[in-house]
């Protein structure tokens, strides 16, 4: 993507999860630093992701939106924190579910979404300090 397209849909996406453009920028570039490892094409899904997901009622829980152009069979999943051990899992990560194991080795993308939505909404110094 472009620069231009980049701060285009930054902007819009700013719009859309009513942030300052700032803050969003700032949170994408440490997400980024943070999951230095991770590919390009990881981190644009992530950031893509970020519209589909609400807060749940209950505590440390996230609903992400399934999204089939980006590669999901299922209409929503759920994701939590177990406070206990600091660790995010995904109903994505059921070894019933093709790659589960793998997705849960390597960190799902629905994950890493829930991750920079908390960085720019809850502002959680958590995810700036204690997950991978």
């Amino acid at each position: 993507m472009s620069y231009d397209k980049r701060a285009f849909f930054n902007s819009i996406l700013s719009v859309r999860l009513r942030v300052k453009e700032e803050d969003l920028n700032k949170a994408i570039t440490i997400f980024k630093l943070k999951f230095k490892d991770k590919s390009q094409s990881w981190i644009r899904r992530c950031i893509r992701r970020l519209i589909d997901i609400s807060a749940s009622p209950k505590p440390n829980t996230w609903i992400v939106r399934g999204r089939p152009i980006l590669g999901d069979y299922e209409a929503f999943y759920i994701i939590t924190l177990h406070r206990r051990d600091g660790k995010y899992s995904c109903t994505c990560y059921d070894p019933k579910k093709l790659f589960g194991y793998r997705r849960m080795k390597d960190i799902c993308t629905h994950v890493g979404a829930v991750i920079l939505w908390r960085m720019i909404k809850e502002k959680s110094i958590d995810d700036f300090i204690y997950h991978k």
